[in-house]
């Protein structure tokens, strides 16, 4: 967010702490670094992020969310993974993973998200609003269960088990 991997030039109070407490890890950061001229010459600064890395997160959040919410261990491997930058899907392809269809069927009685669709608390258009702004989440089930989430209003991602 800041363009730099020093700490006092940090947006966020968690990464600044974080950089300043671990030298390995602004070395780690600051090895992704790379700039790209844009259209007109200047230079764009760009991180490469360790997609793997990323990758394990976004599955074990998503295994989490399967388990709390359905109470389903999702123990195998996901048939998809989707993890991209909102600002580089397309606008159909957003309005579909925005959309979330519950279909038909309801969840496992006493499931905590079966709870959430009868209630309506901290639920908005299917999705769960764990921090307005910074984490929402949906589980859905139908052909098997997908779990999306949005990161700080950036990162898409979407996992699903057939």
């Amino acid at each position: 967010m800041s363009g730099s991997t020093d700490p006092d030039a940090q947006v966020f109070e968690t990464a600044r702490k974080a950089l300043a407490g671990n030298a390995r890890l602004r070395r780690e950061i600051e090895a992704t670094r790379t700039e790209r001229p844009k259209g007109d010459g200047t230079p764009r600064l760009a991180w490469l992020p360790d997609l793997d890395r990323i990758r394990r997160v976004v599955v074990k959040n998503a295994r989490g969310h399967a388990f709390h919410e359905l109470g389903q261990p999702m123990l195998e491997e996901p048939d998809d993974i989707l993890i991209v930058p909102l600002e580089v899907i397309d606008e159909e392809r957003l309005a579909e993973f925005l959309t979330v269809d519950l279909g038909s069927a309801w969840p496992e009685v006493g499931s905590r998200l079966l709870q959430r669709m009868y209630e309506g608390i901290d639920m908005a258009d299917g999705w769960i609003i764990v921090q307005p702004g910074i984490y929402v989440f949906a589980v859905i089930e139908t052909d098997g269960v997908t779990v999306r989430s949005i990161i700080r209003e950036y990162l898409l991602t979407e996992v699903s088990w057939r």
